[in-house]
């Protein structure tokens, strides 16, 4: 996400990694995700669409985790 979504250069965001999604069993749709707290990065450089971001705490971060705004 990038500027476009509200991001500035030194925002915190907490990165989440879905662990399980609860799905309609009529529908087959996605009706919550669960998420795990991975850690927090700050945001460094924003355009538009994108942020680049360095990690502030946790490690392991993977293709597909979710960032967040950090609660302040």
């Amino acid at each position: 996400v990038g500027g476009k979504a509200g991001v500035k250069v030194g925002d915190q965001l907490q990165v989440l990694r879905v662990t399980k999604e609860i799905k309609d069993p009529s529908t087959g749709q996605v009706i919550r995700r669960l998420t795990t707290t991975i850690g927090v990065v700050r945001a460094t450089d924003v355009d538009d669409a994108s942020s680049v971001c360095v990690p502030v705490s946790g490690s392991g971060f993977q293709e597909g985790d979710r960032v967040s705004s950090e609660t302040q």
